[in-house]
């Protein structure tokens, strides 16, 4: 099979970006640099909201990405994830409270529409419209120990995370696995609903979180997703989750958890100085959504379990102001194989290295492992077999940390029996995103 020269011509024009931008900042080692235009601009965006307690955030992830061997067909397409918005704690003097409110622009085409694979294999694909994502209401209470919520946001941004997800590019575990998408109205980067939930923290280092979500399973599938639409409908169900984590020996996890609910800045696993830190997640969801809206179109309401987490196993020069550090991270996602559940199983593996290089300490090198398998109702449904029905993705790249504000992430994919039943070859992706975080 050949490549398609407007492909080559593509990567090229990538390779020569990127080399051109790791010239400019060979060294990024304390990020205490002059200020660059994106320092700037996030310096001056933070100082003006200041006076009155706002954090105002705006992101940019671009991706670009080919596939120049294997699936349905050879394509190059561009996905653009644009969230903005702000934070604003204690508002108008309202003690513990706090006002979470973004919005997404997003753009560009899906490639895995042309590859024919179940993984997403960009994360910054969401659709092409701009919507209102979240918009929530906080209060915390007893020492900040407890915290309530209530307003419209998606379920990946309480539950299911672990830090080594915001690094990766495949969809397939950027942000949550993606058996939880499929097999349920678990929503995502690209949609949100009504919630109430709460998050209890017993202990420094435990952490207890349950949240009643809107149910719907078409949402943002009958047109352009705008957010707007903010009604319950008669044929709206629920959907519920509860989730266990365990966060030994790290510090403030907790913190950088909850920085993650209103932007997709990357979360850190770092350590309280006692030992090497790490995240354990265990939890369950249900649903009684109408069976009707899933794949096979029969069976029970949806439910499952997941087991995640994140274990740091070195760390050179702890409590420095950018240590290297190496950690490793796995998980699995199961359901029961009904008419519901497309995925019955979805198990995966990777590794984190923070600093891989003396002279490049801010730098991310990262690679996954995830495989899925596929139940027989829903192979039923697409005129296919379950017997050795699966799909696989290894990944692997590399986060060139150009400033605190700018990164360049090259990034390679191969997709293992792409669709699941052996109807496309195994394809091969290549990518590169470009990430700004003001």
């Amino acid at each position: 099979m050949q490549v398609m020269p407007f492909f080559n011509r593509s990567v090229a024009i990538l390779l020569a970006a990127l080399l051109g931008l790791t010239h400019v900042s060979s060294r990024a080692a304390d990020f205490e640099e002059p200020l660059t235009l994106f320092s700037q601009a996030s310096s001056l965006m933070q100082d003006a909201a200041k006076p009155i307690g706002m954090e105002f955030f705006v992101d940019y992830y671009g991706v670009f990405q080919g596939n120049p061997l294997g699936g349905q067909s050879q394509a190059f397409a561009y996905s653009q994830y644009l969230p903005f918005g702000f934070k604003w704690e204690e508002p108008f003097g309202w003690r513990g409270g706090g006002l979470r409110v973004s919005a997404v622009s997003g753009a560009g085409r899906n490639l895995s529409e042309s590859i024919g694979n179940a993984f997403t294999v960009s994360q910054a694909w969401a659709s092409n419209t701009l919507f209102l994502y979240q918009a929530y209401f906080v209060q915390k209470a007893f020492d900040d120990r407890l915290e309530i919520g209530i307003g419209r946001v998606a379920a990946e941004q309480f539950f299911a995370t672990l830090p080594a997800f915001d690094y990766l590019l495949t969809g397939g575990l950027n942000s949550v696995p993606i058996a939880l998408a499929l097999n349920s109205p678990f929503t995502g980067s690209s949609s949100a609903s009504w919630f109430a939930g709460a998050r209890w923290l017993p202990t420094r280092e435990t952490s207890l979180t349950a949240a009643l979500f809107q149910a719907r399973a078409n949402l943002g599938q009958s047109g352009p997703y705008t957010g707007l639409d903010l009604g319950l409908d008669q044929n709206d169900g629920s959907f519920g989750v509860v989730e266990i984590a365990w966060t030994p020996n790290s510090e403030k996890f907790t913190v950088v958890q909850e920085e993650q609910q209103f932007n997709r800045g990357r979360q850190q696993l770092d350590g309280d100085g006692s030992g090497l830190p790490g995240v354990y997640k265990l939890g369950a969801y249900v649903s009684n959504e109408p069976q009707g809206s899933y794949p096979g179109g029969w069976g029970a309401s949806p439910f499952g379990f997941y087991a995640i987490g994140q274990q740091m196993l070195w760390e050179q020069s702890p409590g420095g102001k950018q240590p290297s550090q190496f950690s490793i991270f796995g998980g699995v996602v199961w359901a029961l194989p009904s008419g519901v559940t497309e995925m019955p199983l979805d198990a995966f593996a990777g590794a984190v290295w923070r600093g891989p290089w003396s002279l490049r300490p801010a730098d991310h090198l990262y690679t996954s492992w995830q495989i899925v398998s596929f139940s027989e109702p829903y192979a039923r449904s697409v005129g296919q077999s379950s017997a050795g029905a699966f799909e696989s993705v290894v990944n692997a790249g590399y986060i060139f940390q150009i400033t605190k504000e700018f990164s360049v992430q090259p990034d390679i994919q191969y997709i293992i029996q792409p669709g699941g039943f052996g109807q496309y070859g195994n394809s091969l992706v290549l990518g590169l995103q470009v990430t700004v975080d003001l």
